[in-house]
């Protein structure tokens, strides 16, 4: 099992280099919001980036960000990659309960809820003030292990030798081994659960344009970014016995695949105030002029932001607070926390050098940015909820971004 989950990783690295996908399909291991490519610098201060965006993630952000580029870039060679802590516990227990049927039950009864997440990600582009071309990959895995109490698995009877219930089946055999010997070996004779891991792999690839202007005296700044992707999607469950027996193999009837076009829209506009520059922003993501094919599309989100930017002598700052998706398209929206992304940046050294602070749906954040030229590197630390609301269901996750460009 740990030589697979090594392959999915891999496998998704590979995906978001050749701008193929594999992504969550009908159902999902986890409530969290569909994923994007996501900036690492963002992260560190919560993921709050929708009056700032002067970067190349200006499209999976605010494409008016675009107009507060300051020179042009080139980056060749990005990488950005993000673990989940729950995901380095679980790969290294797996490994040391191999072909033990009753500690790999111990060890799946003992994570039920307990996500397991890593992300990767690659994005060149070439990028100025108004402009953006690139070409962009990104791939994640996801998993969880639920737990059904052996009433609900036994309800609705065997069909063949099999009993199935919820998506799950489970072989009569396998039924009978766990509730008669393995569970009672463990101490477990009440409260019995069947243990089942639910996997996800969610990805896009495509090409990226980007065009900003700015209008009113440079107080107005406008922004879009057309997207052609390609997009595919795959979800997959295992009862306990095929964990304990390595037999996970892909079923290709559960993946789909899209072609789309889609575009993002947004806005900027500044007040004027000496030393602070407040500004509003409003964004419309994932919009999908075309869709052909059948795989999940990450729904059309509408954003707002609020930002300042003072300046404190040598220190350079952005202090942004974002409300994502105020019209609940998510299918998980979750309550107004899920929502709320809130962080902070202070720069030095001509903004060589950075660090983050932030909120991300209602868990703390922080990174850092050193600008080494030709090489960039970002680090953060942010918690994504994945339950339905904040606090339900936290996933603790490390991230980072190395860019060699110029």
């Amino acid at each position: 099992m740990k030589g697979l989950f090594r392959v999915f990783l891999v496998f998704a690295l590979c995906i978001a280099f050749s701008v193929a996908s594999f992504a969550a399909s009908k159902q999902k291991a986890t409530k969290a919001y569909p994923s994007r490519l996501r900036s690492v610098a963002a992260l560190g201060m919560g993921d709050a980036n929708y009056t700032k965006s002067d970067s190349k993630y200006a499209p999976f952000y605010n494409p008016a960000g675009l107009t507060r580029i300051k020179t042009w870039y080139v980056d060749v060679a990005p990488v950005n990659a993000s673990l989940g802590t729950n995901t380095m516990d679980f790969v290294n227990d797996l490994d040391k309960v191999k072909d033990d049927d009753d500690a790999t039950v111990k060890l799946l009864l003992d994570n039920i809820n307990s996500p397991m997440t890593a992300n990767v990600g690659a994005f060149p582009a070439f990028y100025k003030k108004n402009m953006l071309i690139g070409a962009y990959g990104a791939g994640s895995v996801a998993m969880n292990i639920t737990g059904t109490p052996i009433a609900d698995v036994i309800a609705g009877g065997l069909v063949g030798s099999q009993y199935c219930y919820q998506g799950y089946c489970i072989s009569q055999a396998d039924y009978n081994d766990l509730v008669n010997i393995i569970l009672p070996s463990l101490g477990i004779v009440t409260n019995q659960q069947v243990p089942a891991l639910d996997l996800d792999l969610e990805a896009e690839g495509g090409v990226a344009l980007g065009i900003g202007h700015s209008f009113v005296q440079d107080k107005l700044q406008v922004g879009v970014t057309p997207r052609i992707i390609k997009r595919s999607t795959y979800y997959m469950s295992y009862n306990w016995a095929n964990v304990a027996d390595g037999d996970v193999d892909f079923n290709l009837d559960n993946t789909s695949d899209s072609t789309m076009l889609m575009v993002d829209v947004g806005t900027i506009y500044n007040f004027t105030m000496d030393g602070l520059n407040p500004r509003v922003g409003f964004a419309l993501n994932n919009i999908k002029a075309v869709n052909s094919g059948d795989a999940d599309a990450i729904p059309t989100t509408a954003t707002v932001s609020f930002g300042i930017s003072p300046t404190l002598g040598p220190l350079k700052t952005d202090i942004i607070v974002d409300y994502v998706d105020i019209t609940g398209a998510y299918e998980y929206e979750g309550g107004f926390m899920k929502h709320l992304n809130a962080g902070i940046e202070a720069r030095v050294l001509a903004d060589h050098l950075a660090v983050r602070g932030g909120i991300h749906q209602g868990y703390a954040t922080f990174g850092a940015g050193i600008n080494l030229f030709v090489l960039k590197l970002d680090f953060a630390y942010y918690t994504e909820e994945v339950g339905k609301k904040a606090g339900d269901l936290k996933d603790e996750r490390y991230a980072i971004e190395a860019t060699i460009g110029f």
